[in-house]
């Protein structure tokens, strides 16, 4: 293998979590394009990921995926890219519930832009981060498997089911190596704690809120609540951000090898829940701060736990790092970077 003689194209990949994929592919020899908007990104990140990688192996293009012809002559005009990892897409629960036509917009029809003009540059090999809020569990019991049943409960979801089924037809019809991601609930940020995304100050972020309650820009902190759980708050799987990364390049590893006409969905996840009140004591210990908080928005559902099965037999594939040190890593980057505590 001549290194990074191939290419790796990230689409969203100065948003905190697709950053870190930026970062693997370059020390697996691999250079990284990463096209991005800019809507929920920063340049800022870019620099993050220039610390700690060569910085002639990650080229970013300013792109709005939702523009047909500037995705197409920029695949035409880049014929060393060999893999697409696509990430883009609106993410907001709450929005996507104000806002549907936005999410349908930006989600579905930036994927078929993609997808075409991957078509016309022959491009093979295509990775798509789905989600795992696409399982019913209002009635399904955990955990849940890739072919348990779907049932997409707002248009987030529903827009990210519809991709998958397109990558599934785009795939059968022009022989795509396609995977399918569905990640647990993921917890950053990169154990260096040179890379991050400053989330203190937004409280619809889960431990991002901790965090601004720790550093006093918040009094209290709202716990999603849940009549099923041992602690009345709600259950889910979380996962580390390195092991969603490290499982997302072992999956294309095996679709190099295993080329098939239909794309194969994994599982990345840990195989257990843990309850809002578990991470908030978690963000304590790393904290050293007592956080406040009050239970809002009881469910009556399922926690949301992913069987790891299939990344286990197919990938060899089991999480590496725990949910303590993925918020402790969280920590240390807010420290360095926006308190200045080294």
């Amino acid at each position: 293998m001549n290194y990074f003689e191939k290419t790796v194209l990230i689409t969203w990949g100065l948003w905190f979590s697709w950053s870190h994929l930026a970062v693997h592919y370059v020390q697996s020899w691999r250079n990284v394009f990463i096209v991005d908007n800019l809507s929920d990104s920063s340049l800022t990140v870019l620099s993050d990921i220039h610390n700690l990688v060569w910085e002639k192996n990650v080229v970013f293009d300013e792109l709005d995926i939702k523009q047909y012809p500037a995705v197409l002559a920029y695949i035409k005009n880049h014929p060393s890219i060999d893999l697409v990892i696509h990430c883009a897409h609106l993410k907001s629960l709450d929005e996507s519930k104000q806002d549907s036509f936005s999410y349908y917009t930006n989600n579905i029809n930036g994927t078929i832009n993609v997808l075409k003009a991957m078509k016309e540059g022959g491009i093979k090999h295509f990775v798509y981060h789905s989600t795992a809020a696409l399982y019913d569990v209002s009635k399904s019991i955990p955990p849940y498997h890739e072919n348990d049943a779907i049932k997409p409960f707002n248009a987030y979801g529903t827009s990210k089911y519809v991709c998958e089924q397109l990558i599934n037809d785009m795939s059968a019809r022009e022989w795509f190596s396609s995977i399918i991601i569905r990640t647990s609930k993921i917890v950053w940020m990169h154990p260096s704690g040179e890379l991050g995304k400053l989330s203190i100050y937004l409280k619809n972020d889960l431990v991002g809120s901790m965090y601004g309650s720790a550093c006093w820009f918040w009094k209290s902190i709202s716990l999603m609540g849940s009549k099923s759980s041992h602690d009345g708050t709600y259950e889910t799987d979380f996962i580390h951000i390195m092991d969603t990364v490290q499982g997302t390049y072992q999956a294309w590893l095996w679709s190099e090898k295993h080329h098939t006409a239909w794309s194969q969905v994994f599982n990345l996840g840990t195989w257990q829940a843990y309850s809002y009140k578990t991470i908030l004591w978690f963000a304590e210990q790393a904290t050293g701060c007592k956080i406040p908080y009050e239970i809002h928005n009881t469910l009556d559902t399922h926690p949301l736990i992913l069987s790891i099965a299939k990344a286990q037999k197919l990938l060899n594939r089991s999480p590496q790092y725990t949910i303590q040190q993925a918020i402790a890593d969280g920590w240390r980057y807010i420290k360095r970077h926006h308190l200045a505590i080294q």
